[in-house]
């Protein structure tokens, strides 16, 4: 049985470009190495082990890559490719699992660490910070997609070269929501019980993509749609991330509320 409405990808797809996949790769080294070194110096500051598990947690994140790419029709060419795995019938490279330790586990870690010392109380921060790694996502990104490293296919709304915006917007909230999670939650991890940030990192990896994407999955998986629909579907995924910023925003802001009302309770490191 053929199963029709649904995008295909190109009939034809060029092996990966070897110069552009070791630019790719070792473009990833240095933000990777900054990573590490913010997270051993967090880990002094705190004396705690909690900035790493934002590492590990990262890591485990891109066991979520295949299952989003399917819904959101995004491939890597296979032919020339260095795969760290494959799962779901995606190949996944190297450099892609290298990015999400830095990009979605370190970012998550640099925020949580803003917003310990503060920075959240001021309206504009958390805003600010989502555009600066939006626009930050849709340059790299964009740079990987002229090269050919991978691509999106099928009906793909409001693009901005070849990048889909509405991907830039799940992969900015991402960080922030694990960041303010773990901020929140911080009294109660005291111990091992630190590691349940390495879990809690795919479970909300899992979580933003599927609640801000969902609407979005539907309009480009079904091609009878009109365009006009799937980038409304692209503008409402969008206006759901923004709408999540206020939420969170006004969920860190609550938990600061309640430290400066118990001044004299230490936080457990």
């Amino acid at each position: 049985m053929i199963v029709t409405g649904v995008p295909q990808l190109p009939s034809h797809i060029d092996p990966v470009n070897q110069t552009a996949q070791w630019v790719f790769t070792l473009g990833q080294v240095t933000p990777l190495l900054i990573s590490i070194w913010l997270a051993h110096k967090y880990a002094k500051q705190y004396r705690s082990a909690l900035p790493w598990m934002f590492l590990v947690g990262g890591l485990l994140m891109c066991m979520i890559e295949p299952l989003v790419d399917h819904n959101g029709r995004v491939w890597f060419p296979t032919d020339g490719q260095w795969n760290a795995f494959v799962d779901y019938g995606v190949h996944l490279p190297v450099w892609l699992v290298m990015a999400y330790v830095w990009f979605f586990g370190g970012r998550a870690m640099l925020i949580w660490h803003l917003m310990e010392q503060g920075r959240a109380s001021d309206p504009r921060w958390l805003y600010k910070h989502w555009g600066l790694v939006f626009v930050i996502d849709a340059v790299l990104e964009n740079i990987g997609l002229y090269l050919g490293v991978f691509l999106y296919y099928g009906e793909q709304p409001l693009k901005f070269g070849k990048f889909p915006l509405w991907w830039g917007a799940i992969n900015s909230t991402t960080p922030i929501v694990l960041a303010a999670l773990v901020l929140v939650l911080r009294p109660h991890l005291t111990g091992w019980k630190i590691a349940w940030v390495i879990p809690l990192s795919p479970a909300v990896a899992a979580a933003v993509n599927s609640s801000l994407g969902w609407i979005t999955w539907n309009a480009i998986n079904n091609t009878a749609l009109p365009a006009a629909v799937v980038w409304g579907a692209g503008c409402l995924t969008v206006a759901q991330a923004i709408v999540l910023l206020y939420l969170i925003r006004a969920l860190v802001l609550q938990q600061q509320r309640l430290r400066a009302a118990a001044p004299r309770e230490a936080v457990p490191a």
